[in-house]
């Protein structure tokens, strides 16, 4: 005996053992629970609740296996947390409204009790009986503790039943049995760890932590039976795994007591061949028992049991509110998975090939499996043309497909050949988009080069042609200093004419170049007022020979974005009409004003010129426009106002004109005010 005692003296108890295999099983069901859907509240408050439970109960086996007092902290704290995961869990349980700030503060009690555990004023310390027994030593807050404990669990107790009065259906009767699971636990807990230890009973203590037995139990039935988060695979591997440790680890002791009683041999070889043996054992006959465990109690949990209007809707839902091919067909996949439960099922694609499900996840270019026995086939038509084929295998119970579960997908069909259908139909749309989307892109590329071409020849036209004019004006010029006064005029007027053709190609050259010149070359921030004084400064020389007033008002601190060489050229041509369609009338004046309007920047000109007659203003910015006979009386070409409406609208702004014939003319131009602070190409862009 004394070789055995040896071996297991620092085993754990049964008891003990016990209590953390029930953890261990706790533990993996809340975080199988957190993992599925993590950013659900309820899965989230239920694995808080779960890890509570654990950590209360590992803290109280620590205690017991150790005699290590420092423990206590992690039970306490455990036990705090449990409150709070179960009060969290009673209220987002079946309860879709949002929480408010108010339940939050009904956490300051636990906030309070957190914040006392590392001063040991709950238990103070700890003695240990003869025969192991812990016997805790109350401290002057313990009633404080006792408290909290039975005040929280009223409270979710009060959650619970409000969320199962105003609850129906399926989450009814899941919160039937969650809450008396929960229940029963949390009296085995109140009873054992709190009210009894209170009136110095400890032995018992083992007895709340061994009630959670209940709670898992019937949670387990519940996400069985009732779908319960729907978590019925981890339940099943959990029940695998726990009774193949169990068995793994009686396998170890029973080899080693054998080890040691026949063969006599030390402890640790006797460890060390019974691990290996037992690891050998493992790797060979694990698969094979899962398999067989796994095809044996499919037929326990995944008994199939479903309400038909309810699957029916939930596949309506999916045909309904999908409409991407690509999407629509895993959905479909796995809402069939969930409801009939086969043990394979897959959809062949009959235009492409292609075969989907959802052991890849994605479609692949395979031969379909075929209808293996207790299986089932249903084909998708539409317009007397076949979409696919749907082939599900053997149901993972056993079970026949029922008459119902033909009716369910007779009808699922009638509604899938419209949404694939309409799946189509929007892939061939796309498809047309992404075409039609790449042609404009060809043309635009096109219309680019073009553009470029069209500026060269401007370009080698304007070399071309001046070239042998200022040749031309050269030799008339020469020719004007020797003739007499009779010839001199006809050279002038051929120079001048010589003048006004240069004049023209210089101006059509300028056009075409704004025109090709890139939307976002050579921008940068200007402010406006500052360039309308540069300019004016020059103009003024002008106007004073001609004795015109000018009157200027600028706003200081007004930006814009965009090429100043063009806008300052817009501003000149403006201002050079005003004095050209002024300087011969009687009242002489010209006012610039530069001011802000809300988010644009305005620059305004109104002179006392000869105005523009109404009917002739909506074609004064058209290339080579001259209203009446002023334009060629005053040395214009048509193209000026041109320029200027094309440098506005290439700097994002807009030009306006209004004009009294015989009273004068105002320009307004307007362009996006660039702030402070802000990303100058978005503020130009949003306008």
């Amino acid at each position: 005996m004394r070789k055995y005692e040896r071996l297991f003296s620092s085993m754990i108890t049964l008891g003990q053992a016990l209590l953390l295999s029930i953890n261990a099983v706790n533990l993996g069901i809340g975080l199988w629970v957190l993992i599925k859907n993590p950013r659900q509240r309820v899965n989230l408050s239920f694995f808080i609740f779960i890890l509570g439970i654990t950590a209360w109960s590992v803290g109280i086996s620590l205690l017991y296996i150790t005699h290590d007092f420092q423990y206590d902290k992690l039970a306490l704290g455990g036990g705090l947390l449990m409150l709070f995961g179960l009060t969290f869990f009673a209220r987002v349980f079946a309860n879709d409204k949002p929480l408010t700030a108010r339940f939050f503060v009904l956490f300051t009690p636990l906030i309070v009790g957190v914040a006392c555990l590392p001063f040991n004023v709950f238990i103070r310390g700890m003695t240990v009986d003869a025969q192991g027994f812990i016997q805790p030593v109350n401290g002057p807050l313990f009633p404080f503790y006792l408290l909290l404990a039975v005040g929280y669990f009223l409270i979710g107790f009060y959650l619970f039943a409000y969320n199962f009065v105003h609850s129906t259906g399926k989450a009814k009767l899941q919160m039937r049995y969650l809450a008396t699971g929960i229940i029963i636990f949390m009296s085995a807990v109140l009873l054992f760890n709190v009210f009894l230890p209170s009136f110095g009973i400890y032995r018992l203590n083992l007895f709340g932590p061994a009630g959670s037995v209940v709670f898992v139990t019937l949670t387990s039935y519940t996400i069985v039976r009732h779908q319960l988060m729907d978590i019925r695979v981890a339940i099943q591997r959990g029940a695998f795994y726990s009774l193949l440790v169990s068995l793994i680890v009686s396998a170890y002791v029973a080899l080693l007591m054998v080890m040691v009683e026949l063969f006599d041999t030390g402890e640790r070889v006797a460890i060390l061949v019974s691990a290996t043996i037992i690891t050998i054992f493992g790797i060979v006959t694990v698969p094979p028992i899962e398999r067989y465990f796994q095809k044996v109690t499919d037929r326990f949990f995944f008994k199939n049991k479903y309400n038909y209007a309810l699957a029916l809707e939930k596949l309506s839902v999916v045909l309904k509110d999908n409409i991407r091919f690509s999407r629509l067909v895993p959905l479909i996949l796995r809402s069939l998975q969930d409801i009939l439960k086969p043990t394979f099922i897959e959809f062949a694609h009959a235009s492409t090939g292609k075969v989907f499900d959802l052991e890849n996840h994605t479609s692949a270019r395979r031969a379909p499996r075929g209808m293996s026995n207790n299986g089932l086939q249903i084909s998708i038509v539409s317009r007397k043309r076949s979409v696919g084929t749907f082939t599900f295998g053997p149901k993972r119970s056993g079970d026949p497909y029922t008459s119902e579960d033909h009716m369910l997908l007779r009808t699922f069909a009638s509604q899938a050949s419209v949404a694939f259908e309409k799946a189509e139909l929007y892939q061939e749309l796309q498809t047309y988009s992404e075409s039609l989307e790449q042609k404009v892109g060809e043309r635009t590329q096109r219309i680019l080069k073009l553009q470029e071409q069209q500026r060269q020849l401007f370009d080698d036209i304007s070399h071309a042609l001046q070239t042998p004019l200022t040749v031309l004006k050269s030799a008339l010029e020469s020719m004007n200093r020797e003739k007499i006064v009779s010839e001199k005029r006809a050279v002038e007027c051929m120079e001048h004419s010589l003048d006004d053709l240069s004049a023209r190609i210089r101006n059509l050259l300028q056009l075409a170049r704004i025109d090709a010149v890139p939307m976002d070359e050579q921008k940068e921030c200007v402010d406006i007022g500052l360039l309308v004084a540069a300019v004016i400064e020059y103009v003024e020389v002008i106007c004073r020979e001609k004795d015109i007033t000018v009157r200027v008002t600028l706003e200081p601190g007004l930006i814009i974005f965009g090429n100043k060489k063009q806008i300052e050229e817009l501003i000149t041509n403006l201002l050079s009409n005003a004095v050209r369609y002024t300087g011969s009338c009687l009242i002489r004046e010209i006012s610039v004003a530069v001011r802000a309007r809300k988010k644009d920047v305005e620059f305004a000109l109104t002179d006392t010129g000869i105005g523009i007659a109404k009917d002739r203003l909506p074609y004064i910015f058209d290339r080579f426009y001259r209203a009446g006979d002023t334009d060629s009386a005053s040395g214009g070409y048509g193209l000026g106002l041109a320029i200027s409406k094309s440098i506005a609208e290439r700097n994002a702004g807009t030009i306006s004109v209004s004009s009294t014939y015989g009273k004068g003319t105002r320009f307004i131009v307007r362009f996006p005010r660039v702030f402070p602070g802000k990303d100058l190409v978005k503020d130009v862009a949003n306008g």
